[in-house]
């Protein structure tokens, strides 16, 4: 049933490619009439959507026995009960289960509210059983049609920069006053990295149809939601409640407010796509993602969701632009939190006017310009090739206070670890998926392919807009859903090849 409402893929021999777009529309409005015919009531509209979700709810249940008792149960005797136990579940799942499994744990374990050990050995945790459990798996299964991608090569060149940086960077760990040893740095900077990029990717080796392309992208719907409820009723809706929760979670709050804007970047592309039910949960999940936006009071985060919802109505037409526009203006007349408009104003007069502290007037980075300045001198001090990865550190130590621990900015932070040729190499993989995806959106026949690679275009336009004020271009935990997603579109981009391939 959703192999047919999701993927709708038209023979090539279509004289047109408007043609067969208007077609393959007709035939998902004649889809998706038939199958909602489920929901003549609420209660047969619940069984019906109940029906959809019901094969992943064990992996729901299972992430939430680990997020309720996990680090409750990590020490003592319930964790000679509990880990075996989870271990032997984990290990009789199902490859895609593992996956799924994966999905929902990742954004906890990077915000430490699961174990981050079992049994006493530090590292032994269920994230890392499960990668090591995937990973295997795939190793050791039988070579299939979509066992090679043409980005797997554009992968290992982005993580050989990675490690080259990272090499490089290593004369940095005496400056860090003891917090890194060599291998707590090669930890933190490669391997950590390379496991959220392989993370990710493994979903093009475990997929094989596209009903588990629909279930892989619905398990991240999910698990970003249960975080943005977490996020949104933990913090407050205050900026205070709100640093109080980051600092428990070891998050910037500017890193939860990127999360939650890939979540809304590819769940605005794919939202209209399942039965009645789930384009309902779909919807509801993007306020949820935009709540989280707004309530963890990142200004970046503001301009980008303004962009996506933007780029969003303008793709749905003249009529829709001018309902967002009158939406924004009632939104923020009506409805707008006086909090959120306080760290909007932030400085500016007006931001002082209405409480916000007075030293930051005049300043509406918040401090970063400074920080910016700072770095130019040392920008130029080794322009082409950078200084390694986080090098920065060591400047702070000979006796330059002015500078800060990091610039606030990814193409100045990368400018400073790797040059300007390095930083040319590290957009070059960002653009080149940029590339792809717009081309997939573009030229693709299939509906759902190309509704995912337009939701991946914003995704990675939007990772490009946030490092303006901070992130980083490494894999970290504000950036693992891309990862995700990229292995989604590797799957998506080698399946249209095949199809196209065999004439369908």
């Amino acid at each position: 049933m959703e192999n047919n409402i999701n993927n709708i893929n038209l023979r090539s021999s279509l004289p047109r490619k408007q043609d067969s777009i208007n077609q393959a529309n007709e035939k998902l409005k004649s889809l998706k009439r038939r199958y909602d015919m489920n929901y003549k009531d609420i209660f047969s509209g619940i069984k019906a959507t109940f029906n959809i979700y019901k094969k992943d709810l064990p992996v729901l249940l299972f992430a939430i026995l680990m997020f309720k008792f996990g680090r409750r149960w990590q020490d003592g005797m319930m964790a000679m009960i509990f880990f075996p136990a989870i271990f032997i579940t984990m290990l009789k799942m199902s490859l895609e289960h593992k996956l799924y499994t994966l999905i929902f744990l990742i954004p906890w374990a990077e915000s430490r509210q699961i174990p981050g050990q079992m049994m006493g050995l530090v590292g032994l945790n269920p994230v890392n059983v499960l990668f090591i459990m995937i990973g295997t798996s795939i190793a050791y299964r039988q070579k299939k049609i979509y066992a090679k991608s043409s980005l797997n090569r554009w992968i290992f060149f982005y993580m050989s920069l990675i490690l080259v940086a990272c090499l490089r960077g290593i004369d940095t760990i005496p400056y860090f006053d003891g917090y890194f040893t060599i291998s707590s740095y090669l930890l933190d900077v490669f391997l950590k990295p390379l496991e959220i990029v392989l993370a990710g990717t493994m979903a093009f080796y475990i997929l094989k149809d596209p009903e588990e392309m629909t279930r892989f992208l619905r398990m991240i719907k999910i698990s970003g939601a249960l975080l943005a409820v977490y996020v949104v009723f933990r913090g407050g809706g205050t900026l205070g409640g709100v640093y109080k929760l980051t600092r428990t979670l070891s998050i910037h709050k500017n890193a939860l407010s990127f999360i939650f804007l890939t979540l809304l970047t590819m769940n605005l592309a794919t939202m209209n796509y399942g039965e009645k039910g789930e384009r309902i949960i779909n919807k509801i999940f993007n306020v949820l993602y935009i709540l989280g936006i707004m309530l963890t009071f990142s200004r970046q985060g503001y301009i980008s969701c303004v962009l996506i919802l933007f780029l969003y109505f303008v793709k749905k037409g003249r009529k829709w632009f001018f309902v967002f526009i009158i939406g924004i203006v009632l939104f923020w007349a009506y409805f707008m939190p006086v909090e959120v408009k306080r760290r909007i104003f932030t400085g500016t007069v007006k931001g002082e006017e209405m409480g916000v502290s007075e030293h930051l007037t005049g300043d509406v980075t918040a401090g970063r310009e400074a920080a910016w300045e700072a770095s130019m001198p040392v920008i130029k001090e080794a322009f082409w090739f950078g200084r390694g990865m986080y090098t920065f550190a060591k400047e702070v130590k000979y006796g330059r206070p002015e500078l800060p621990q990091h610039p606030h900015n990814a193409y100045i932070q990368s400018m400073l670890d790797n040059g300007l040729i390095g930083t040319i190499l590290f957009l070059s993989f960002f653009f080149y998926l940029l590339f792809l995806s717009w081309k997939i959106y573009r030229k693709s026949n299939s509906i759902f392919a190309s509704a995912y690679g337009y939701g991946f275009a914003v995704t990675i336009l939007v990772f490009l807009i946030q490092g303006v004020t901070g992130f980083r271009f490494y894999p970290y935990e504000e950036s693992y859903f891309i990862w995700f997603y990229l292995g989604g579109l590797m799957w998506v981009e080698k399946n249209q090849k095949y199809l196209s391939d065999n004439g369908l």
